[in-house]
């Protein structure tokens, strides 16, 4: 076998193995209908000023069955919603479609049509050149997308409309943000400034930082420390003093004990009381301590009341 006649039958044998996969890649009837319905509601939609709506319908009638008309009037809807860069793709796109041998008079005239809409599209683009004081290191976004560094600073083509650019350096950062009218092109100034450092606090300065913090948790601690143990106390010489006056009569014997009970038990709740209010002026204080500036904080207060068998403590921060 020769080398031509190897090469024609290798050409064969892949048009054979080609042949099923374009078969089956052939819209279904059940695609045709469907994309004929959606682009019917998406013509009502636009005629209604529903563009998002027509946008969706437009969209999945081209996805079904991409057609010159089907892409036109998708182009279109981009259009008429701003999106220049996604219709000017679309119409280009047109004219390379493969024309079909039963292609219909109207889809010829949407070919025709779409090479005038996509020169109408491109005097429609507007651009952004930036220029900023940095070199190679410093990196360029156009609305979040980072533009690669080659092209950092070239002219960049964009839709008519609001933009934010961006420019970060090491230790700078800048951002500008512009407005482009159809057809319009603008050379942006991206000034840098320096990020701000985080303050930094030393470890003494957070321990003695709020004074009033470390006063209050330390009170707490002791109170809760004197208040169990003298509580303890008074509960093993309750048992005691119960003993020694049956029926709640003491003896004089049993006077000295029942003396220390009593102190005991009085001491262990005046100090449990120190320690909650202690702890809990400790803890309110940690929460209210804001790295903010004294001007900008807001007024504090705290009230410590002590009466009859009560004591209360009220903040405001």
């Amino acid at each position: 076998m020769t080398m031509k006649s190897s090469s024609l039958a290798f050409a064969l044998v892949c048009a054979a193995l080609l042949a099923p996969a374009v078969a089956f890649a052939d819209p279904s009837v059940a695609d045709v209908e469907s994309a004929k319905l959606a682009y019917r509601e998406g013509k009502e939609l636009r005629d209604k000023q529903d563009l998002a709506g027509a946008l969706a319908r437009f969209n999945a009638a081209y996805a079904l069955v991409p057609t010159p008309i089907t892409a036109l009037e998708l182009a279109r809807t981009h259009l008429a919603m701003g999106h220049v860069l996604a219709a000017r793709e679309l119409l280009l796109g047109v004219d390379r479609m493969p024309k079909k041998p039963d292609e219909s008079e109207k889809a010829g005239e949407a070919r025709a049509e779409a090479v005038d809409l996509a020169e109408t599209a491109k005097s429609k683009l507007a651009s952004i050149r930036v220029t900023a004081p940095v070199g190679d290191s410093a990196t360029v976004a156009i609305d979040g997308v980072e533009l690669v560094p080659a092209a950092a600073y070239a002219p960049r083509v964009v839709d008519p409309g609001h933009h934010v650019v961006a420019v970060s350096a090491p230790g700078r950062a800048g951002r500008v943000e512009v407005d482009l009218a159809a057809g319009e092109s603008r050379t942006l100034v991206v000034p840098l400034v320096a990020e701000a450092a985080p303050p930094f606090v030393s470890v003494k300065d957070r321990i003695t930082g709020n004074t009033l913090t470390w006063v209050g948790l330390g009170v707490g601690a002791l109170g809760l420390a004197v208040g169990t143990v003298t509580g303890i106390v008074a509960l093993v010489k309750s048992g005691s003093v119960k003993s020694e006056c049956p029926r709640g009569q003491c003896p004089p014997s049993a006077h000295a004990d029942l003396n220390l009970t009593n102190a005991m038990s009085t001491t262990s709740t005046i100090a449990f009381a120190l320690g909650v209010v202690g702890a809990g002026v400790g803890i309110l204080s940690f929460l209210s301590d804001k790295s903010t500036s004294p001007a900008a904080a807001p007024p504090r207060a705290l009230n410590l009341s002590v009466g009859p068998g009560t004591i209360s403590l009220r903040g405001a921060w």
